[in-house]
C-alpha cells in the first residue's frame, strides 16, 4: 500500500492508479524496481505495475536517467532506434479506453509515445503520437481510417501531462488537465488485434516491427484504463501525475488539485451515490447497534436514512475469519416494515448458512415483504435470487452457489422490467428475469415467511442502493466487503481489489460537477485572498468561475477562531447570481456574534434574490429578499454552524443545519437580476456581524449522497463532526 499520512484521526494515502478499476497498464519511470538492466542504466525490461504484470522488452538499450524530471527518474529514448515491445496486450474489447502519459519531446519531429497499431488500416488499433506537427490521440473504429483528437501545430518540448480517451462515442485530448482536441466516432465492436503494444516507436504495415516515429525524448509515466472513467476519476489521475512530475502549476483554474496533491483514504459504502441502507456488522458502537450484552436488539442504518432493523429471536455478535459478524445460527433475524426496495436497485451482503443440503429445506437471507417481490434464499444449501409478485416467479438461469460457503453476494437490477444478476465473489453467477418490479414495503434479513425458514448462519454488512451501480462501483463494494470480511482470496484473480483494498480520493468540493462558487476562509494564501494591510480587499472564488467577492469600502479582517472573514460593518459584492430561477445547492459555514435580528451573512443586491440569514435571534434559514422566508432551523449567536440550502425549480426551498434532516418550504419564485453579496442585504440593511468561514455553491440540487459528502467534508474540516446526526454516514470518518 502507498505511503500513509495522518491528518488528525484520519489516515490518508498517496494516490495509487490501481484504486480506479480498469487499470490495464501502468508504467512508472520513477520506480527503479520496475526495470531490469543489461549494464549500468541501460534498460532490458520495463515491468507493468498493474495487476496484469506485463513486461516490455527494450530494444537498443534506452536508459533510465535519475533526477530527470522533478527530481525523479525517467526513461530516455534516442529518437533513432530505441523502443519497448510489450507484445499483444491491451486489446480494447468492448471497453472505453483512457491513456494518460507524462512525456517530453526533445524536438518537433514526428514521434510515438504509445500505440497498439500499425501503419495501415486495422479495426481496433489506437495510438498516441505527434504526426505532421500535430499531437493526436486516435482510434481506428472500422478498419477504414483512423479518427483523431488533435492539438494542431504542436511543437512543445516541455514536460506535459497528456490524456487521450475514447468513450465509444467521442474522442478527447487533454493537455495538463485542459481539453485541447475532440472528435466523434461511435462503435460497439468487440476489438481484438494481435499487434504488439509499442512505447517509443510505431509499427510497420504488417505489425511485425518498427517503421519509425522513434521518440527523441523522455517517458516518465503511462497509465492505460480499459473502462469508463468518471470526471472525478480523471481529475484524481491528473492530480496524481501533475504533482508527481511537477506540472501541477499548469493545471487549469478550478481544478481540484491545482493547489493540493491527490490523497486517498480507505473506501466506504457511502462513497457510492444512492446508498439507501448500510448495516455495518463490524461496528458495535451506539451509532450502529443497540446491544444487550452480545445480543443485538437493533441493527442501525448508517446511510443517514434511519431505516433501523429490529431483531427477533436474539441474533448475537459472532466472529468468522477473525472478523466481527452477525450470528443468526440460533434462528435470529431482523425486520423493517418500512424499508422499500426500489424498482431499480443494487444490493450487497456477505455470509453463509449452516443449513446443509441434507436438511431438504429453505433458508431465507433477504426477503422483500409483504409479497416476496424480491428474495435471496437457499434451498438444499443452494442460493438463488428470485423476483416475483408473490404467486408468479421467474426461474434462475442456472444453478446458484453453495450457500454454506462464506461469500460476497452482489445483485444489480438495472430497470423496472429488467433482469437481476447475482454475482458471487465478484463473478456473475446467474440471472433471474422474473416479473416486472415494483416497490416492496418492508425487508426481512435472515428469514423467509416470518420465522418459518430462518437463515441460521452468519451475516456481514447489508447495503442497498437506489440505482444500478456501475461495474466499477460494484467492484469497489465487493472489494470493501472482501477485505473487511477476510474473503479477498475468493475474488477472481482479475478482480481489481483482490490484491489491495479499494481506496477513494479524499473529498474535494470541485470533484462534484456544476460548481459555481467556492470561498475558503481556511486558505489565506494569494490563491484565495488579496490583502491591503490587515484587511481583505478581495475574497477569491476558487472554482473555475472567477466570481470573486470585492470589498465595498473597508475589507474584513482575517479571524482565527474559527478562521475566516470577520464582519463588523463590511460588505462584499460579486457577480455570482442570486436570482435562482432553476436549481441551486449552497453550503455556508458561519459564526455570528450579533445578538439582534435580522442579519444576513449571505445577502443579495436587490429584491427577488436568494439570501441566508437570521430571521430571529434563534432562527436561521433561506429567504427571498423582500418577499418571503423559506425553510428555517434553529441557530444562535456565538456558535459555529454549517448549513445547507437548496432551491428546486426556482421556488421550492430546503434548509438544514449541521446535517440535520432537511426542512422544506415553497416560497414565491426568485426573480430579477440580483447578485450575491456577503455581509448584508442590499446596500445597508441588516448587517451581519461575525465570521464567514466557507461558502460553496452548485447550480443543481445535489443528490442525497453528494450532499452528505459535502456535509462530511465541512463538518470534519471545521471541527463540527460531533454535531452531525449519529446516523450520518460521515459521523465517524471524513468524506
Amino acid at each position: 500500500m502507498a505511503t500513509c499520512v495522518n491528518f488528525g484521526v484520519e489516515q490518508y494515502f498517496a494516490f495509487d492508479p490501481r484504486s480506479i478499476p480498469g487499470c490495464a497498464l501502468w508504467l512508472d519511470g520513477a520506480d527503479s524496481n520496475a526495470f531490469t538492466f543489461s549494464t549500468g542504466s541501460n534498460i532490458s525490461t520495463w515491468k507493468d505495475k498493474s495487476s496484469n504484470a506485463y513486461t516490455g522488452t527494450a530494444s537498443n538499450s534506452p536508459t533510465l536517467v535519475t533526477s530527470s524530471i522533478n527530481g525523479l527518474s525517467a526513461v530516455t529514448l534516442n529518437g533513432t532506434n530505441q523502443f519497448f515491445d510489450f507484445g499483444n496486450i491491451v486489446n480494447m474489447g468492448t471497453s472505453s479506453i483512457h491513456v494518460f502519459a507524462v512525456a517530453q519531446f526533445n524536438s518537433g519531429t514526428n514521434a510515438n509515445i504509445i500505440s497498439k497499431s500499425r501503419s495501415t488500416v486495422l479495426a481496433g488499433r489506437w495510438f498516441f503520437l505527434r504526426d505532421g506537427g500535430n499531437l493526436s490521440f486516435a482510434i481506428d473504429p472500422a478498419g477504414a481510417a483512423d479518427v483523431r483528437a488533435t492539438l494542431a501545430s504542436d511543437t512543445s518540448t516541455s514536460v506535459r501531462l497528456l490524456h487521450g480517451f475514447w468513450n465509444r462515442s467521442n474522442l478527447f485530448l487533454f493537455q495538463n488537465g485542459t481539453q485541447v482536441g475532440s472528435n466523434t466516432s461511435s462503435s460497439t465492436t468487440n476489438y481484438s488485434t494481435t499487434d504488439p503494444l509499442y512505447v517509443g516507436a510505431y509499427q510497420n504495415s504488417t505489425g511485425t516491427g518498427p517503421t519509425g516515429y522513434y521518440l527523441n525524448g523522455k517517458v516518465a509515466e503511462i497509465i492505460v484504463y480499459l473502462s469508463s472513467l468518471t470526471t472525478s476519476d480523471r481529475l484524481q489521475i491528473e492530480g496524481y501525475l501533475a504533482w508527481k512530475w511537477g506540472t501541477n502549476s499548469s493545471l487549469p483554474t478550478g481544478h481540484p488539485f491545482l493547489y493540493t496533491p491527490t490523497y486517498s483514504r480507505l473506501f466506504q459504502p457511502p462513497d457510492v451515490d444512492g446508498n439507501i441502507l448500510w448495516l455495518d456488522s463490524a461496528d458495535q458502537g451506539a451509532s450502529s447497534m443497540t446491544l444487550s450484552s452480545t445480543t443485538i436488539t437493533t441493527w442501525k442504518d448508517k446511510s443517514g436514512n434511519a431505516k433501523d432493523f429490529t431483531s427477533q429471536l436474539s441474533p448475537v455478535i459472532g466472529t468468522v475469519n477473525s472478523r466481527p459478524i452477525v450470528d443468526t445460527t440460533g434462528g435470529g433475524c431482523f425486520t423493517n416494515g418500512s424499508f422499500s426496495i426500489p424498482v431499480v436497485y443494487s444490493g450487497f451482503i456477505s455470509g453463509y448458512s449452516t443449513i446443509t443440503a441434507a436438511s431438504n429445506t429453505w433458508a431465507g437471507l433477504l426477503y422483500g415483504t409483504p409479497d416476496a417481490i424480491f428474495m435471496l434464499r437457499a434451498y438444499q444449501a443452494v442460493l438463488y435470487i428470485w423476483k416475483g409478485d408473490g404467486s408468479v416467479w421467474g426461474n434462475p438461469s442456472s444453478t446458484g452457489p453453495d450457500a454454506t460457503s462464506n461469500a460476497i453476494y452482489s445483485f444489480v437490477n438495472p430497470s423496472s422490467a429488467g433482469s437481476v444478476t447475482l454475482y458471487v465473489n465478484g463473478t456473475s453467477n446467474h440471472v433471474n428475469s422474473g416479473v416486472a418490479n415494483w416497490l416492496t414495503t418492508g425487508l426481512d434479513i435472515g428469514r423467509w415467511v416470518n420465522n418459518s425458514y430462518p437463515w441460521k448462519g452468519y451475516i456481514g454488512d447489508v447495503m442497498f442502493y437506489s440505482n444500478a451501480v456501475s461495474d466499477a462501483d460494484r467492484q469497489r463494494l465487493e472489494g470493501y466487503l472482501a477485505w473487511k470480511m477476510n474473503l479477498r482470496g475468493g475474488l477472481a484473480t482479475s478482480h481489481p481489489f483482490r490484491n489491495f483494498p479499494p481506496m477513494t480520493a479524499a473529498f474535494h468540493p470541485m470533484l462534484l460537477s456544476n460548481s459555481t462558487l467556492w470561498l475558503d476562509g481556511a486558505d489565506s494564501t494569494t490563491n484565495s485572498m488579496t490583502f491591503s494591510g490587515a484587511n481583505i480587499t478581495v475574497w477569491k472564488d476558487k472554482s473555475s468561475n472567477a466570481r470573486n467577492f470585492t470589498a465595498s469600502g473597508t475589507g474584513a479582517t482575517l479571524g482565527t477562531s474559527p478562521p475566516g472573514l470577520v464582519f463588523t460593518t463590511n460588505l462584499y459584492t460579486s457577480s455570482h447570481n442570486a436570482s435562482i430561477t432553476a436549481n441551486e445547492t449552497m453550503f455556508l459555514v458561519f459564526r455570528s456574534t450579533k445578538t439582534s435580528a435580522p442579519s444576513f451573512p449571505i445577502g443579495s443586491s436587490a429584491a427577488g434574490g436568494r439570501e441566508l440569514g437570521f430571521r430571529t435571534t434563534t432562527s436561521f434559514g433561506i429567504v427571498n429578499n423582500g418577499v418571503q422566508w423559506g425553510a428555517q432551523q434553529t441557530a444562535t449567536s456565538n456558535v459555529t454552524y454549517f448549513c445547507k440550502s437548496t432551491v428546486t425549480s426556482g421556488s421550492a426551498t430546503g434548509f438544514s443545519i449541521n446535517g440535520a434532516a432537511l426542512s422544506t418550504s415553497n416560497i414565491s419564485a426568485f426573480y430579477g437580476s440580483t447578485t450575491t453579496q456577503l455581509g448584508r442585504e442590499g446596500a445597508s440593511s441588516f448587517q451581519y456581524e461575525g465570521t464567514i468561514c466557507e461558502v460553496i455553491a452548485y447550480s443543481r440540487v445535489l443528490s442525497d449522497g453528494e450532499q452528505r459528502q459535502v456535509e462530511g467534508y465541512l463538518a470534519w474540516k471545521w471541527g463540527l463532526q460531533t454535531s452531525l446526526p449519529s446516523n450520518h454516514p460521515f459521523y465517524k470518518f471524513r468524506s
